[in-house]
């Protein structure tokens, strides 16, 4: 599958990011561990197209 181009111009003035090991138990699929990573970021945009605006909003 192939994406939309976009354009964006922007400044990140902080950010953090933290890694989980999240442990899960169903009778169904048994004991399973999932790997996430959560975190924020402060930033400024400058410059958004349609396309940039549209994956900002997804996250």
């Amino acid at each position: 599958m192939r994406g939309s181009k976009f354009n964006c111009r922007a400044e990140i003035f902080e950010n953090e990011w933290k890694e989980h090991d999240l442990k899960h138990h169903s009778r169904k699929k048994g004991r399973r561990v999932f790997h996430a990573i959560t975190g924020f970021a402060k930033y400024r945009i400058y410059e958004a197209d349609e396309n940039a605006m549209k994956l900002l909003a997804i996250g």
